[in-house]
């Protein structure tokens, strides 16, 4: 996913738990990817401490496919929630319409493209 990510010209910062998050905040992300299944915090609860601190698009990716977990991370501050498995050109396809919400919104140069994910 990363290296599809960086072909595509973004650049990508990589978070490999939940704990790992907060140190990258500070770089100013433009989108955020949390897988919800991370070690030490998951991430639904990255996705409420950081929704007060950010507030660029936040999607979800998980395994976890039943209507409640969709529901659920939407509810806490989640813009979008992807289900495994999920194709690559779904992700991009994602990751350009929440990036042309906000630059419409915000009408600023886009900022570099967090991705948090476990290795």
């Amino acid at each position: 996913m990363r290296d599809a990510l960086r072909d595509e010209g973004f650049e990508v910062r990589v978070a490999y738990d939940g704990k790992e998050v907060f140190n990258k905040l500070g770089e100013k992300p433009n989108l955020i990817i949390l897988d919800l299944m991370m070690p030490y915090l998951d991430g639904l609860e990255v996705c409420q401490i950081i929704r007060n601190k950010v507030t660029c698009p936040i999607l979800s990716l998980t395994a976890r496919s039943e209507e409640a977990d969709c529901i659920g991370g939407i509810a806490i501050g989640g813009d979008d929630y992807i289900g495994m498995p999920f194709s690559i050109q779904e992700l991009k396809s994602r990751i350009q319409a929440h990036l042309c919400r906000e630059q419409r919104n915000h009408q600023s140069k886009l900022l570099p493209l967090v991705m948090i994910t476990p290795d």
